[in-house]
């Protein structure tokens, strides 16, 4: 099925093309082999699949939350991971080169020498606890965070954000991720719960250890509401919007931009499931057929009713409603997690062999929530087939070309000497 919107459809295609200029651009193979820094990035149980997955869908995320307010990640010079870890979203950034120049700044030493050491199109910074960075003021226009004051303190992240915006040029553009108040209600006990509803901002110990393993001790787990970032943020940005969960996972994307505007309200530009698309991993390569799954569900309970893009081609509209026991032991607490689950197989006649984008959104919608990719291969063979069989072929008549050749010149040379035979 086809967007019948011309210009819904021009976007959607100008989308897919950057995505795939991600993938075409992008250093695979690489990721950390410690199993610490994994479950870092990824979480409990963090593997190889999971940094790759999480990566590009956060990557495309950040860049479809740009389109929303007009623009397009290759329109900032200078773009910095603030808490790069092992550029686990960064390196799906390559293609923005050379246009862009990307830094990267962690906490985590062994992070940072691990994407030193393999990521070579951007520079990296081990920084301290406490600011300043070592850039020069306004050196920024695009700045984001994946899960970073997610885990610090209040005194912590009020010096971070003064340094963001030392950092960040006029209207240039920070994107921070939150626990929001949705998490915060499924996190905290009711005391705490209260606490955090009273101030807007809550800090405490982790519970999931691994996540925070390895790292400095006041890295622990943060809460923010809505009225909190407008009162505390707006001290140095204007607040634009956010949008929950998707790309995401638990957190909340919150936009900021440096300006001196203030800021009354906080939009919901985006109110979105949490989901993950477990199927096709990052790069297979499918045959005929392509099997999907994954699974999606909002924390109030709503049902989620999902479109299945491959690029700019809807080619399946599914409820998530499957039974997914596993999903539901990984998120106690949320009773429409039971029945999250969504699976198909989808036939590939007629896709062209390359690389393709599979990705979903809300049903009518065009935001992508998960993504991955995959490379249509069939096709490739045939086409070998067809090269060798002809290259054999000229070959041939090449060769038999020769041969008749020689026989001609070999006929004519007796004939030369019968006749000379006669003469003398």
């Amino acid at each position: 099925m086809k967007l019948e919107d011309g210009r819904t459809a021009r976007t959607l295609q100008s989308s897919v093309r950057e995505w795939r200029r991600s993938v075409r651009s992008h250093s695979a193979g690489l990721s950390p082999s410690d199993h610490k820094l994994l479950q870092q990035i990824v979480g409990p149980g963090g593997d190889e699949t999971g940094y790759f997955y999480g990566g590009f869908t956060t990557s495309i995320g950040i860049r479809a939350a740009l389109r929303l307010i007009g623009k397009r990640i290759t329109d900032f010079k200078h773009i910095l991971d603030f808490g790069c870890g092992s550029a686990r979203v960064l390196r799906w950034f390559q293609d923005v080169q050379p246009r862009s120049e990307l830094y990267g700044c962690d906490i985590n030493e062994d992070a940072v020498d691990w994407s030193k050491k393999n990521i070579h199109f951007a520079e990296f910074t081990l920084n301290e606890k406490l600011p300043p960075l070592p850039y020069t003021a306004g050196f920024f226009d695009f700045i984001y965070g994946i899960s970073v004051v997610t885990h610090l303190d209040e005194e912590l992240q009020l010096a971070w954000l003064e340094e963001l915006a030392r950092l960040t040029r006029t209207d240039g553009i920070v994107m921070l991720t939150v626990h929001g108040r949705d998490t915060a209600e499924k996190d905290l006990n009711a005391e705490d719960y209260q606490e955090f509803l009273s101030r807007g901002f809550l800090y405490r110990r982790a519970t999931t250890l691994s996540t925070v393993e390895g790292l400095p001790d006041f890295y622990q787990v943060a809460y923010h509401e809505n009225e909190y970032i407008l009162r505390t943020w707006g001290q140095w940005f204007e607040v634009i919007g956010s949008i929950r969960h998707g790309a995401m996972w638990r957190q909340e994307l919150i936009f900021l931009r440096k300006r001196k505007t203030q800021t009354l309200t906080l939009p919901v530009l985006g109110d979105l499931p949490l989901c993950v698309l477990g199927a096709p991993t990052i790069g297979s390569a499918p045959d005929a057929e392509l099997p999907i799954h994954g699974w999606a569900f909002y924390p109030d309970q709503r049902a989620a009713e999902l479109d299945i893009w491959i690029d700019s081609t809807l080619v399946a509209r599914v409820r998530a409603s499957l039974p997914r026991p596993d999903v539901a032991e990984a998120f106690p607490g949320y009773p429409t997690a039971l029945a999250s689950g969504f699976e198909l197989i989808l036939p590939l006649k007629g896709f062209t062999r390359g690389i393709h984008i599979i990705w979903f959104a809300l049903a009518d919608k065009h935001f992508p929530m998960a993504a991955s990719h995959f490379i249509r291969t069939e096709g490739l063979v045939d086409d070998f087939r067809r090269a060798i069989t002809g290259a054999v072929y000229r070959a041939r008549t090449a060769t038999a070309e020769a041969v008749y050749r020689v026989r001609c010149a070999i006929r004519v040379r007796t004939r030369l000497r019968r006749l000379f035979s006669k003469l003398f």
